[in-house]
């Protein structure tokens, strides 16, 4: 079953995801993708680092949204430009 890009992203910042996906957007436990294109991953420690490259308009909006939950989760983050 296919689930919202939203869904997506908040599975992934509760670490509630094992290869989940919708659309061009998949997450792990660990990690959050765009593609084939690292989006976000929780270090070792826990600590969330988001990639803020620039791709598509697409990635744009997935990297909003998830910005956006962490923020409002209260989920303490940093850029990482792969």
């Amino acid at each position: 079953m296919s689930r919202s890009r939203k869904a997506i992203i908040a599975t992934f910042l509760n670490r509630e995801g094992f290869n989940t996906n919708h659309n061009s957007l998949s997450c792990s436990y660990s990690s959050l993708y765009s593609y084939s294109t690292p989006l976000a991953m929780f270090t070792p420690e826990g600590h969330l680092l988001i990639n803020l490259e620039k791709y598509s308009a697409t990635t744009t909006r997935q990297q909003n949204e998830l910005i956006a939950q962490a923020t409002q989760k209260g989920i303490s983050f940093s850029e990482w430009v792969r």
